[in-house]
């Protein structure tokens, strides 16, 4: 699976209007809530947390993707520095 992830730490730094959550929000998420990455820069998708680290996280792809060749359920690992956006699970 050919991606890239989005550091949106960064984007943020560059475009003040690009808003990330806080470092207090994303201490806070737990396992099953859902946060939003951005893949080779151009598509938004939703990605279960399955299991967190201290910096790297692991999870589950919530959308079916049209720029890459990912499948739903695709296992996902990924920086705190790429979360743009989060939601809590059920």
């Amino acid at each position: 699976m050919n991606y890239t992830l989005t550091d949106c730490w960064e984007r943020n730094k560059q475009h003040t209007t690009f808003e990330i959550p806080t470092r207090e929000e994303i201490r806070e998420l737990k396992i099953g809530d859902f946060v939003k990455l951005i893949f080779n820069d151009e598509e938004r998708m939703w990605v279960e947390i399955m299991s967190k680290r201290v910096n790297t996280w692991i999870g589950r792809l919530d959308n079916k993707s049209i720029c890459t060749d990912l499948k739903l359920n695709a296992e996902i690992e990924f920086e705190t520095k790429n979360i743009c956006d989060i939601t809590k699970g059920k």
